[in-house]
């Protein structure tokens, strides 16, 4: 915070100087005592939006008592010019639709919630002039027939989204005729058509009264995203809220930097009313930018490093006398593991296998030993019946650049083999 308010009271001190120089009142003076504020007294910063809003109030008055001076040279250029970056400065809109099924109404409102608290210092020309417009089948759908309810929502605002942010409680939905459920339809319209798509699934305790073939088919669906994708997981509504205000940051930058709108248009109309006039507005501009684009780029690094995951599969074959069994972890940066766990089919852990945390690499083996493996296989009927049974490895392991850290569950179908007149178990998964 502290770095960021020098940034911006440094480009009010250069304003202030030009203004001086230009007899044109400015931006206020720095008082000396700046820096002694912002150490002693760092509760009383003023807010990041703020100091925004306080540098375009300095450059309009600056613009303005220097077109006051030169009203007879610029009276019939200014109205065009003027025009000129209204349009060039107003916020590119990206549509965010909002999919859930109906027991997540609370959350719906916490995702508007928090898509207006980032619109507010987001949709600047300063920063990244995007706006985003959320857009719920509540308050965008009409009533229409002629096909499937479905598909009418979809025409109506599904087509319309660009960004997708998909909820989920204890339900899946309801059967549109074409997918499981209508969020379900609305989620992979999106995914073939290669928009971006945000899930959240809730971790809260299951109500006593839900449904349990709706919550079976959700888990189902969970368990598939898993292989494709990055999730998150909410505990309540305003944990929703927060995470999703934290993420759309680099949401909105993902969306908007391919397709070259906002703070990354190629290019913009700027006022050409005067060189001095010019010289005035591009320095607070420019100077702005470069310090918002670098704050940009330290949160898209951030939400890249939370997407970071290693590769991990099982590996299973003869070595000797015995079948062998191991997790595999491999990434193209060094980690180190924090814990590995058997799992039963109940999700209680059975065995934890020894790990060096301290250890930084590339890859892990983690051997699976027969020992532990037989700890579920005398619990599971299949087993006894089918000389097969189910199982998972849950995994946590730390990233060595910057302590990222990520915890995955590899689920797992043993069964029984011989090898030289021995039971043993072979995983695939």
């Amino acid at each position: 915070i502290e770095s960021a308010v020098k940034d911006f009271l440094l480009v009010q001190q250069r304003n202030a100087v030009k203004n001086e120089a230009m007899s044109v009142p400015g931006a206020p003076r720095i008082p000396l005592s700046a820096r002694q504020q912002l150490s002693e007294h760092p509760q009383s910063l003023p807010r990041y939006n703020e100091i925004l809003i306080g540098l375009e109030r300095a450059r309009v008055q600056s613009e303005r008592s220097f077109q006051s001076k030169t009203a007879n040279q610029t009276m019939n250029a200014y109205p065009v010019a003027a025009k000129k970056v209204r349009e060039g400065t107003r916020p590119d809109v990206l549509n965010v639709l909002i999919a859930s099924p109906s027991d997540v109404s609370e959350e719906r409102e916490a995702v508007v919630e928090a898509i207006h608290d980032w619109n507010a210092p987001h949709a600047r020309p300063d920063t990244l002039n995007i706006l985003l417009n959320p857009i719920r089948w509540e308050t965008h759908s009409y009533p229409e027939s002629g096909d499937r309810p479905q598909a009418l929502l979809n025409r109506q605002i599904v087509e319309l989204g660009d960004i997708l942010i998909g909820i989920f409680g204890a339900r899946i939905g309801t059967p549109t005729g074409a997918a499981d459920s209508g969020s379900i339809e609305e989620i992979e319209q999106f995914r073939k058509a290669g928009k971006y798509v945000a899930l959240y699934f809730s971790n809260a305790p299951v109500p006593r009264d839900a449904d349990r073939q709706q919550l079976d088919a959700l888990e189902s669906y969970r368990e598939a995203r898993m292989r494709d994708t990055k999730y998150e997981m909410y505990s309540n509504a305003a944990d929703l809220r927060r995470q999703v205000t934290q993420h759309l940051t680099g949401i909105a930058t993902s969306v908007a930097k391919p397709l070259q709108i906002g703070m990354w248009r190629s290019s913009a109309p700027t006022m050409t009313v005067t060189t001095e006039q010019k010289s005035v507005a591009e320095v607070i501009r420019d100077e702005m930018k470069q310090a918002e684009a670098a704050r940009l780029q330290a949160q898209v690094d951030r939400d890249e490093a939370a997407r970071w995951t290693p590769v991990a599969a099982i590996e299973s074959r003869v070595e000797g006398p015995e079948q062998v069994n191991n997790l595999i972890l491999k990434s193209p940066m060094d980690f180190a593991l924090s814990q590995v766990s058997l799992v039963s089919p109940s999700g209680a852990k059975v065995h934890d296998y020894d790990v060096h945390g301290e250890v930084f690499s590339k890859g892990f083996s983690v051997p699976i030993t027969h020992a532990s493996l037989t700890k579920i296989a005398n619990n599971s009927p299949n087993y006894f019946n089918f000389s097969t049974f189910e199982g998972s490895i849950r995994y946590s392991v730390v990233r060595q650049k910057d302590a990222v850290q990520f915890s995955g569950e590899l689920k797992f179908h043993a069964e029984m083999v011989i090898v030289n007149s021995t039971v043993w178990f072979r995983l695939s998964g």
